[in-house]
């Protein structure tokens, strides 16, 4: 009734208070974007803000994009005309509102022109050191996260800033953010991370679960380049092994991935020391481990969904945990509820069980059935096979573990491989060929073998002296 009354700064704010209520109330957005009235304000502001975009101020079409993309609406034609008038006038915006703009971008997962970023570099460069805040700093590197645009100029500038500046006075939320974008767009810069790791260590006991679990994220990626990381990693795990019980069914499922990721390491620094064949027989029932399958059981598997619980299992496996008193039930949760699983996760419940040693007959059947009912290796003329290249290798990989020769699926396997040969990277290649010769399974022995060779010899530079040991040996057995 009052929309007529409302001028355009009043209809951006009637929209920044909507994606404020869906921002802080998830479960309301939809209810929010199917209001019949949401979407006649928001048409009104979009053909005002379009009539001439060039005299709608800075302030306001920040406002806007932000505000659209917190409430995931993303209107082509909008974003493109606020996007390149505003690529003209950058100057003119504030670093708040530049900064609303690029986090806006990265959370639709529009990518902007190469003049968008030039003018982004140019004001970072006159005004980083001046204007920029915490919150406008971390939403910039946030946005080019989710973007995946890891532009090399403007993250050695803000590099060099928050180098000599020090984050003492951000929020902790702030600072888990800057960290988690970090690691994501893998700019492994140590100053950065050295700042991020002594911040921790001060607040990390009234940091909230969530602001932790993205810094353990963040560790867990950086340390496989950081080695000062790993350190992190051992103070975080012994830190928040008391609060398991407090979070939430994700938080617990994103925390064990993260620490699994770290213990996962953690072996392969073990490795170069002990050797590969003495620490995969090695399994660890105590520790964190068995802390996180405590929580889990006591909280019952129903609670999770399937792509938590898959974490979980992944992150087990990871720790080298094998309790059969938990695998088994596990092992029964995922029989029950195949069809909820992805694709990926089918794989990645196989090929965690496998490397577990742990083998649940009626569970890999259950995994083969749901592969073939969906014809996720069926690939179609013109068509792509449904489940991702590479983790054809690793379902191969998986049922050779288990020492189990599923003709449908190992069939189906040697035809992807020799049809779509040149899209396996070579581990995967090594991989896939080693499963076919473990099994003893020689119906396709030539083909594979010569398809896989002669793949790799147009490539040789990208191979490993472990995957081409591997790839010759298979061949050689698979040749007869």
């Amino acid at each position: 009734d009052y929309l007529p009354n409302f001028d355009l700064p009043n209809m951006v704010c009637a929209l920044h208070r909507c994606a404020l209520t869906a921002r802080d109330h998830e479960h309301l957005t939809r209810r929010i974007q199917n209001s019949p009235h949401f979407a006649n304000l928001f048409h009104c502001t979009k053909e005002t803000v379009l009539a001439d975009v060039t005299l709608v101020s800075p302030r306001t079409v920040a406002s806007l994009l932000w505000s659209c993309a917190r409430l995931s609406i993303f209107d082509s034609e909008l974003f493109t005309t606020v996007i390149q008038d505003a690529t003209t006038r950058m100057e003119t915006f504030s670093t708040a509102g530049i900064s609303q703009l690029v986090f806006a971008l990265g959370y639709v997962g529009q990518r902007p022109r190469a003049s968008f970023m030039g003018a982004l570099v140019r004001e970072l460069r006159a005004r980083l050191h001046s204007e920029f805040d915490s919150i406008a700093t971390c939403n910039v590197v946030y946005g080019m996260m989710r973007l995946g645009i890891k532009e090399d100029r403007m993250m050695k500038l803000i590099s060099t800033h928050l180098s000599r500046t020090g984050i003492a006075d951000w929020e902790d939320l702030t600072v888990s953010n800057l960290a988690y974008a970090y690691a994501k767009l893998e700019y492994w810069d140590m100053d950065v991370f050295k700042l991020i790791a002594e911040r921790t260590v001060t607040n990390m006991s009234s940091m909230g679960n969530r602001q932790v679990i993205m810094l353990a994220m963040s560790f867990a990626e950086a340390a496989e380049y950081l080695e000062e990381c790993m350190d992190m990693m051992r103070r975080i795990e012994a830190n928040m092994g008391p609060r398991l019980g407090s979070m939430t069914e994700r938080d617990l499922a994103t925390f064990a991935y993260a620490i699994g990721k770290y213990h996962n390491l953690m072996n392969v620094e073990r490795e170069k020391v002990e050797g590969r064949t003495r620490v995969s027989d090695t399994f660890d029932d105590t520790g964190i481990a068995h802390e996180v399958a405590r929580v889990v059981q006591e909280r019952s598997f129903a609670s999770f969904n399937m792509t938590e619980i898959t974490l979980v299992l992944y992150s087990l496996m990871r720790m080298r945990y094998r309790n059969q008193d938990v695998l088994q039930p596990l092992a029964e949760h995922f029989i029950e509820n195949a069809p909820e699983l992805s694709a990926l996760e089918i794989v990645n419940a196989l090929y965690a069980f496998a490397r577990l040693d742990f083998v649940h007959l009626r569970f890999v059947a259950a995994m083969c059935d749901e592969i073939l009912r969906r014809k996720l290796l069926t690939t179609a003329a013109g068509l792509e096979s449904p489940l991702e290249i590479q983790s054809v290798a690793v379902l191969a990989y998986s049922l050779a573990l288990c020492k189990i020769n599923e003709d449908d699926i190992m069939d189906a396997i040697a035809l992807l491989l020799c049809e779509r040969t040149s899209e396996f990277n070579p581990s995967c290649l090594s991989m896939a060929l080693w499963a076919f010769a473990t099994l003893g399974n020689r119906e396709h022995g030539e083909a594979l073998a010569s398809a896989c060779l002669e793949s790799v010899a147009n490539r040789k530079e990208a191979i490993d002296s472990d995957s081409l040991n591997i790839l010759l040996w298979a061949s050689a057995i698979l040749s007869g």
